[in-house]
């Protein structure tokens, strides 16, 4: 629950002053851009923070902190793979979109729909292998992210005894 008002804070707000700021288009491009950022961070973090809470056993904000900790010094990394991750997502919406040729699902009838889905079940099946595949992504990374604290806090633990 955590991570979904947490994302839908940081959708509706920027959406919210970029109507604000409609006739300011720098301020609207500079809102963009900064939410754009401060999302893709969001997912990397909770995207890592529910794996966290999958092997760790701790849950909501307890869950994004140990995340967001084991991410020091590859935030860059989280970035890229969840920013990998909405670009593939956003071509296959995309592709679904065009195939659509602006119909609406509400307005058509019910075999339409099936001729849509039916053509675009390619585009559905690589959607859900990119979803399957950001899990297994990510839990990767969070394994890599803990044998480097692990391996850290052993050094840490030696240098202490000297």
């Amino acid at each position: 629950m955590c991570v979904y008002a947490i994302m839908l804070a940081c959708t509706v707000v920027p959406g919210m002053l970029i109507a604000y700021f409609k006739t300011y288009p720098f301020i609207r491009v500079v809102i963009v851009v900064l939410g754009s950022g401060l999302e893709l961070h969001l997912m990397a973090v909770t995207s890592l923070a529910l794996v966290v809470s999958v092997n760790e056993g701790k849950y909501g904000f307890d869950a994004i902190r140990f995340g967001s900790g084991l991410m020091e010094g590859k935030r860059i990394c989280g970035w890229v793979l969840s920013g990998l991750f909405v670009l593939f997502s956003g071509i296959v919406r995309g592709m679904i979109e065009m195939s659509m040729n602006g119909w609406d699902f509400v307005r058509v009838e019910s075999t339409v729909v099936i001729k849509l889905l039916l053509d675009n079940v390619v585009w559905i099946f690589l959607y859900a292998l990119v979803v399957q595949w950001s899990f297994i992504v990510t839990t990767v990374f969070y394994f890599d992210l803990k044998k480097r604290d692990s391996i850290k806090s052993d050094r840490d633990s030696e240098i202490s005894l000297i």
